[in-house]
């Protein structure tokens, strides 16, 4: 099985990024404030399982408007639809593996 790469949206600098990951060895190269530690950062975060460890500045600044948006104008709707931070990860795996993945797929039944 291998990660093979990762979606990453909404999550500091990158709004929409995508992550190629090699089954060896992946390097990350780029300008200084071009994302690089923001990826590791996201994935250390959402493998925690602790939502609490987010806070509102790891949302990309695109999202702060509606953010505020939203809490000026709480008081009158009945659910605000949040911007949401989201890390989709797509795995390559072979026939020998399924079982291992099977469970985490949905079902139609």
């Amino acid at each position: 099985m291998h990660l093979h790469y990762c979606l990453l949206k909404n999550f500091r600098r990158l709004k929409h990024t995508r992550v190629d990951l090699e089954q060896d060895t992946t390097i990350l190269v780029g300008a200084n404030n071009s994302g690089k530690t923001s990826i590791g950062e996201a994935l250390r975060l959402f493998a925690s399982g602790d939502r609490r460890r987010f806070t509102i500045n790891d949302f990309n600044t695109d999202c702060w408007f509606e953010l505020n948006q939203i809490g000026a104008e709480l008081a009158n709707r009945a659910s605000a639809l949040l911007p949401r931070l989201s890390l989709d990860l797509w795995l390559r795996v072979s026939d020998e593996e399924w079982h291992l993945v099977s469970d985490l797929l949905p079902s139609l039944e």
